[in-house]
């Protein structure tokens, strides 16, 4: 049953992920910033051909082979382990994720980016839905490390 809610959060959120991408390159410009929030949050349509913060830029073979290999790694840790439901939540969001921005690295060569927010005065690195997927994943997977240590220091001290 865990498994296939695995690969429903992951799939879910590369479809998610899919059709926003594909929403953005039907309706706006490439490069072209489009205020919805005045100071706050912009649509603007750009290519990462790097990975997180445009790290690795131009080098996307090499981000697709690390890809591949953090996806066998992950695989061989989970293959046998019994997740709980936030371990599921986590892993999956980043799998769909991964997948999402790996699918576009493939397909076009670049990544597709378009959530663009200033906070405080800090302009934040465009990103995407799959992005959203992999941190809010990464969130997950921490929280779920820190419960289960504080219920072991628990059960150790009962």
């Amino acid at each position: 049953m865990r498994n296939k809610l695995l690969l429903l959060v992951s799939f879910s959120l590369f479809v998610i992920d899919f059709f926003s991408k594909k929403i953005i390159v039907s309706n706006f410009l490439y490069d072209k910033s489009v205020t919805i929030i005045k100071d706050f949050f912009n649509i603007n349509y750009v290519r990462n051909k790097g990975g997180a913060f445009s790290i690795l830029d131009g080098n996307v073979l090499l981000i697709i082979i690390v890809t591949f290999i953090i996806f066998f790694f992950i695989y061989k840790y989970l293959k046998d382990k019994e997740l709980n439901l936030l371990e599921v939540m986590g892993y999956g969001l980043i799998i769909g994720g991964a997948i999402g921005n790996l699918f576009d690295r493939i397909i076009f060569g670049y990544v597709i980016d378009f959530l663009d927010f200033y906070i405080f005065g800090y302009d934040f690195p465009v990103f995407n839905i799959a992005d959203c997927g992999i941190v809010v994943g990464v969130f997950l997977i921490i929280v779920n490390s820190i419960i289960n240590e504080s219920s072991d220091k628990y059960e150790n001290n009962c």
